[in-house]
C-alpha cells in the first residue's frame, strides 16, 4: 500500500502541472502572439525484480520480466508553435508576422529579446517602441510631419510627408528566426530570450530565405483553442481526482470502489461504475452508485393492533414478540 501511495502521489503532482499548464493556457486566450503549451510526461524508473531473459534453468531463459514502475514525472512544458489566426485592426502601427520568425526588442539593460506582439506605438521621440516602452531593433524614427505610415511586407518602412509626392524610407524591420524556437527562455511581457536550446538567432529581411512576411494592420491572435484546453483542463481535473480518491481509500476493495465512485460521478460514472463493479466482484458494491430509483422504501410503521390477511383472517402472533418479529417470506403476499 505505501508503494501504491507514493506512485499515486506522482501522478497527483503531475496531474496538477498539467492543470497550470491549461490554466495559463486559457488565461491567454486573447494575449497577442501567445502561443499554447502542453505538458510533456515520462515515466519514473523501475524497479527490477526479476530480469527479462535471466535463466529459469541450465537451458531455458524467462520470457518476461517483473518490473515494477514507480510512477510518472513532467519531462517539460512544450510551445507549440504554429500560426496564430490574423486579426486586422487597420491602425498604422499594428503588425503581425505571417511566417517564421520574431521582431527584436532592445531591452533597457542592453540585451536582445524577441517577441511575436506586433502593437507598435511612438514614443515622444518618435520611435517604435512596445507597450511597455522598449525600442524595436533596428531603431526605427517617424517624423513628426509624416502624414502617413506604410509597413511592406519584406519590412520597408515608408512615410509620406508634406510637399512630396513621393514616399520617404526611414527604417527597415529584420526579423530573427531560430532553429528550435521552443527552446527560448519566456520571460513575460510577452518577450522571449535565446538561450543554448534555441540557437542563436538568425537575422533576416521579411520575406527572404523562409521568415514571414510583414503584414501591417493586423494582429496575431494566440493559437489556444478554447474547445481543446477546456477537454485538457476537464481530463487533468478527473486524473487528479482519481489519484486522490485512490490515495484516500482504506484497503478494502468496498474503500477503492466507493471513491472511485464518488471521484468519478461525474464523469463517465455509468461507464466506469458497472465495470468496476464486476472486477471487484459482483453487485454487492452497487450501495456505493446505486442509480436512484432502486433506493429501498422504508418500512411501514408499527401497527399496534394485529392486521387482516387477505382472506379476511386476523393474523395471530406465534408468540408474544411484535408480529413484524416472526413474519416469514409470502405471509405477507411479498
Amino acid at each position: 500500500m505505501l508503494r501504491a501511495l507514493s506512485t499515486i502521489r506522482t501522478g497527483l503532482e503531475a496531474a496538477q502541472t498539467q492543470i497550470d499548464v491549461t490554466a495559463n493556457n486559457l488565461a491567454n486566450v486573447n494575449t497577442t502572439g501567445f502561443k499554447r503549451q502542453r505538458t510533456l510526461f515520462q515515466n519514473l524508473v523501475y524497479q527490477n525484480v526479476q530480469q527479462p531473459g535471466a535463466l529459469s534453468s541450465t537451458q531455458t531463459r524467462l520470457p518476461i520480466g517483473l518490473q515494477l514502475g514507480t510512477g510518472v514525472q513532467v519531462a517539460g512544458t512544450q510551445p507549440i508553435e504554429t500560426q496564430g489566426n490574423l486579426t486586422k485592426t487597420g491602425d498604422s502601427l499594428d503588425t503581425a508576422i505571417n511566417g517564421n520568425g520574431f521582431f527584436q526588442i532592445l531591452m533597457p539593460n542592453g540585451t536582445i529579446a524577441y517577441t511575436r506582439d506586433g502593437a507598435l506605438q511612438l514614443n515622444q521621440n518618435g520611435q517604435l517602441v512596445t507597450a511597455n516602452g522598449y525600442l524595436m531593433q533596428p531603431p526605427i524614427t517617424i517624423p513628426t510631419n509624416a502624414t502617413s505610415i506604410t509597413i511592406a511586407q519584406d519590412g520597408t518602412v515608408t512615410v509620406q510627408l508634406p510637399g512630396q509626392t513621393t514616399a520617404t524610407q526611414v527604417g527597415q524591420i529584420q526579423i530573427a528566426t531560430f532553429q528550435n524556437p521552443a527552446g527560448m527562455q519566456l520571460m513575460g511581457n510577452n518577450l522571449l530570450l535565446q538561450t543554448g536550446a534555441s540557437g542563436a538567432p538568425n537575422i533576416q529581411q521579411p520575406t527572404i530565405n523562409g521568415t514571414g512576411a510583414v503584414m501591417q494592420g493586423y494582429l496575431e491572435a494566440s493559437n489556444v483553442n478554447v474547445v481543446n484546453s477546456m477537454v485538457d483542463m476537464i481530463t487533468a481535473q478527473r486524473s487528479y481526482q482519481l489519484g486522490y480518491g485512490f490515495g484516500e481509500c482504506g484497503e478494502s476493495d468496498a474503500g477503492v470502489f466507493g471513491k472511485l465512485m464518488t471521484a468519478s460521478r461525474t464523469w463517465h460514472a455509468e461507464l466506469i461504475g458497472p465495470i468496476l463493479c464486476m472486477v471487484l466482484g459482483g453487485c454487492a458494491y452497487m450501495p456505493f452508485h446505486k442509480p436512484k430509483a432502486y433506493q429501498p422504501l422504508p418500512l411501514p410503521p408499527m401497527e399496534k393492533t394485529a392486521p387482516v390477511l387477505a382472506n379476511g383472517q386476523i393474523y395471530q402472533p406465534q408468540n408474544s414478540v411484535n408480529w413484524f418479529s416472526d413474519h416469514q417470506p409470502g405471509v405477507w403476499g411479498m
